[in-house]
């Protein structure tokens, strides 16, 4: 509650800072409750200030999340098509059976840590 006894206004819009254009810091939440448009957008704006210390956090936090959301709909495309009787195969004569999906190993992590040190960050 504020002074007023009012709850506080969050703010919605982008707010002006020494770097340029900030995004709320609600941005997880958001793309969460399904504005994924709008905090792509707002994070492609920000341009090269997105990775600025605070900045770079919540967009790693969204990043997150949308590979998650994708990994779980590719699982979910997966088991719907294997129950209706589909046949995950190689595109050769024999369509020797394939899994249709493999997670990342173990180690993915240091993989990708070793691309970025080796070709810089990913834009």
């Amino acid at each position: 509650m504020s002074i007023s006894g009012q709850p506080p206004v969050r703010r919605t819009s982008p707010v002006r800072q020494d770097i340029g254009m900030v995004p709320p810091p609600d941005l997880l939440d958001r793309y969460r409750a399904g504005q994924r448009d709008q905090v792509w957008h707002e994070l492609r704006q920000l341009g090269r200030a997105v990775r600025e210390p605070g900045l770079a956090e919540q967009a790693q936090l969204v990043c997150d999340e949308m590979a998650r959301r994708a990994r779980r709909n590719v699982e979910v495309i997966i088991g719907r098509l294997t129950a209706a009787g589909y046949r995950f195969h190689a595109n050769n004569d024999a369509q020797d059976p394939v899994t249709p999906h493999v997670p990342p190993s173990a180690g993915a992590a240091a993989l990708a840590g070793w691309l970025a040190d080796r070709f810089g960050p990913v834009p």
